[in-house]
């Protein structure tokens, strides 16, 4: 979870000005999170990891939270949740931070918006 939580003015894709958007114009941005800190995290062999798509990419926290993590001798299947793109370079992306980790070609698998 980011250290400081996103809003929903934050999240307005169609303003250049919202914080995803400097974000992802930014390559060197990167979002501070409460922990990257798993319990148990060297007992798992296999990591499924789950993001949402933001600009065809995954989202800033998640590439934060892989970079923080020793993914070496794991297996990690990405998958990510989106409103209409797919997976995009995303599961490449974070394979090139995954710490030696073999990750596997990833899958976007939902293709509708979620409300709750």
């Amino acid at each position: 979870m980011p250290l400081d939580p996103y809003t929903d003015d934050d999240l307005n894709y169609n303003n250049p000005q919202s914080r995803t958007s400097l974000e992802h114009n930014d390559p060197e941005a990167v979002v501070e999170l409460i922990s990257t800190y798993v319990d148990g995290w060297d007992d798992y062999e296999v990591i499924f990891l789950g993001y949402p798509i933001w600009f065809g990419q995954a989202a800033k926290p998640v590439y934060t939270f892989v970079a923080n993590n020793d993914f070496n001798n794991k297996t990690v299947i990405p998958f990510c949740a989106s409103g209409g793109s797919g997976i995009g370079t995303s599961d490449q992306n974070l394979a090139a931070l995954s710490n030696g980790g073999g990750m596997a070609g990833g899958d976007a698998f939902f293709k509708q918006r979620i409300r709750f």
